[in-house]
């Protein structure tokens, strides 16, 4: 009972500061002029949703060119970029063949040094050193040399490796070719 009665008189008190104050909005004749507060959250929501979905999009974006920056860099980096690191030129390999363990393997290039050949997914090979046999055929003569190789680079399509060691006669006509190669007109 002394809780009510307590209560009683704060009541009176806020009728009273209420009813005395005049108010400081003007009330709206009808409903439809007042935007109903649940309105003006969603309203606020889908502004903040479009906002925020806006934003996501220039992010993967954003992150989708980063991603092809770093990719071109790192091509460029592998590359040299885009300075001649070789010391010897590299010539296409459509006229030679490169054959390891039986299986004839397509030449990307060679240079006196080395090759890239293509291989398929499934094609194994260790980044221990190999035996191959290479075949290079000229218009005016073919030059066929063993060997062994060692892998410098294993991508999953493609092989690059330097020969271990050639002995003096097929380096010199390797580099002679090469030069050859490379100067001639495509």
């Amino acid at each position: 009972e002394a809780a009510q009665a307590e209560e009683a008189p704060r009541e009176a008190a806020a009728e009273t500061t209420e009813s005395a104050e005049p108010p400081t909005e003007p009330v709206a004749e009808s409903a439809a002029e007042t935007p109903a507060p649940a309105s003006e959250d969603t309203a606020r929501y889908a502004t903040l949703e479009k906002k925020v979905t806006e934003t996501d999009q220039k992010m993967t974006a954003l992150t989708g060119a980063v991603g092809q920056l770093v990719d071109i860099l790192q091509r460029r980096t592998r590359e040299g970029g885009g300075v001649e690191r070789r010391a010897s030129p590299r010539v296409p390999g459509g006229n030679a063949k490169l054959y390891v363990r039986g299986a004839a393997y397509e030449v990307v290039n060679w240079s006196r040094s080395g090759f890239l050949i293509r291989i398929a997914e499934t094609d194994r090979f260790s980044r221990g050193p190999f035996d191959y046999h290479f075949v290079l055929e000229l218009p005016d003569e073919t030059i066929e040399f063993q060997g062994r190789a060692t892998p410098v680079r294993i991508e999953r399509t493609r092989l690059a490796a330097e020969f271990a060691a050639l002995d003096a006669a097929t380096a010199r006509r390797l580099a002679d070719v090469s030069a050859q190669l490379a100067a001639a007109p495509v």
